[in-house]
């Protein structure tokens, strides 16, 4: 992701237009992203499944760091923009977006043109993934995002570079004509 920051998709710009409160960067491997979102973000809190790696022990009294998986946390943190590039799988992606469906919430998510379910461990902690119900998702990575515009996300900005990135703002729960609901009219 942080090769989006300034380019591309330009994350920089995003966080200058939102100015949440709180930045969520669920996924750090290496702290590549985290060093340059811990210098335009009021609060950061970076979420991983690994342990903090040694290039951001220094930055610690600027930034909060959770290790824990992405999903079993999200929801408990109030924030207004939330970076994803974790595990790449249809599984917890979708997990990711609904734990933060609330109106205005910014999303990034990196890899978007990546083919495939390719739920990736290299680099990462792999903590107590859930490796059965992963594994058996069949649908591709990017299916999540189009799934999550029927739950009321709006893309926003996309980019193809450097494995893709969007940007999506959660804006409503959209209505459903059903039967159940033409009835109670």
């Amino acid at each position: 992701m942080h090769r989006h920051f300034d380019d591309h998709l330009n994350v920089r710009e995003l966080i200058e237009e939102v100015q949440p409160e709180v930045f969520v960067e669920c996924g750090v491997k290496d702290g590549d992203n985290t060093l340059q979102l811990v210098n335009v973000c009021k609060r950061l809190v970076s979420v991983s499944d690994g342990p903090i790696p040694a290039l951001l022990h220094e930055i610690l009294p600027w930034m909060t760091y959770v290790q824990a998986l992405s999903y079993d946390v999200l929801g408990d943190i109030p924030c207004q923009m939330v970076s994803i590039d974790t595990d790449h799988n249809y599984w917890t992606l979708d997990k990711e977006l609904k734990c933060i469906e609330r109106l205005g919430m910014v999303v990034v998510i990196h890899d978007i043109c990546q083919e495939g379910n390719g739920f990736q461990t290299e680099g990462y902690g792999i903590g107590c993934y859930p490796h059965k119900e992963i594994l058996r998702e069949e649908r591709p990575y990017k299916q999540a995002i189009e799934d999550a515009k029927e739950r009321g996300w709006t893309e926003i900005r996309r980019s193809e570079e450097c494995n893709g990135a969007v940007a999506m703002r959660y804006d409503e729960i959209p209505y459903r004509w059903t039967d159940a609901a033409l009835g109670t009219l």
